[in-house]
This record gives structure tokens, C-alpha cells and sequence, in this order.
């Protein structure tokens, strides 16, 4: 049974995992479409700076979710 229990909890973290690195390379893949469409230097370092924002924040939340 501890064996069964193991093996569902390793599924569970693994498929948390998949979802988690999906959410960060769509957020990712967004940004970078929005830098490359950018029209000036200024915006595309405001676009960085809010990628950089993002991406720590949802990485945080993330590994909150995973200690749960």
C-alpha cells in the first residue's frame, strides 16, 4: 500500500512538473514575441524588466503549489 501510495505521489509531482515548465515556456515564448515587436529600446527593456517580474513570480507560486 506505502508502495502504491509512492508511486501515485511520484505521478502526481511529475505531471505538476510537465505543467509547471509548459506554463513558464508559453509565459516565456509571449515575451519574447512581444520583445521582437517591439519598436524602441526603452520598451523592449520595460518588456524584460516585466518578463523578469513574471517569470520569479510564477516560479514562486509554483514551487508553493509543488510543497502542497
Amino acid at each position: 500500500m506505502k508502495a502504491e501510495r509512492e508511486e501515485e505521489y511520484k505521478a502526481r509531482m511529475t505531471a505538476l512538473e510537465k505543467e509547471q515548465e509548459e506554463k513558464i515556456r508559453s509565459m516565456r515564448e509571449d515575451f519574447l514575441a512581444k520583445i521582437k515587436n517591439a519598436k524602441n529600446p526603452a520598451e523592449k527593456e520595460k518588456l524584460l524588466e516585466e518578463m523578469g517580474r513574471r517569470m520569479k513570480s510564477v516560479e514562486d507560486s509554483l514551487l508553493e503549489e509543488k510543497k502542497r
